[in-house]
Formats: structure tokens, sequence, C-alpha cells
């Protein structure tokens, strides 16, 4: 499969991941307050940010390997 190809199926799946975050963190649900959610807000955002972190640095391994190979 051409590398081109799977940059771009990534970027899609990660583009969707986020919007999907967002809806998440946006929803009616969410809109309503949880005084035990908002304590934990520093620590929910950290969390996902690690996550998302862990995940961009995963995927630029695995093209930079694909890329060499």
């Amino acid at each position: 499969m051409n590398v081109e190809i799977l940059i771009v199926l990534v970027i899609v799946v990660m583009a969707a991941a986020l919007i999907g975050t967002l809806m998440v963190g946006f929803s009616r649900g969410n809109r309503e307050e949880n005084p035990e959610y908002m304590k934990r807000t520093g620590k929910n955002w950290a969390k996902l940010t690690a996550i998302y972190a862990a995940v961009v640095l995963i995927v630029v391994l695995i093209f930079v390997a694909i890329w060499k190979s």
C-alpha cells in the first residue's frame, strides 16, 4: 500500500477521534454540572492530552520505520 494513502488514512482517523472527543465533551449530559467531575477537570485534560500525545508519537515512529524501509 502507498505510504501517502496510509498517512491520509491515519490523519482522517485522528481527526475523527478528535471531533468525537469534542462532541462528547460538549454534549448535553456534560453540560449539566457535576461537582465531582468539575473537581477533576485539570486531571482529565492532562490524561486526555497525554493519550493524544502518546498516540501521535507512536504513529510518527511507525511512519518513520515504514519510510526508512
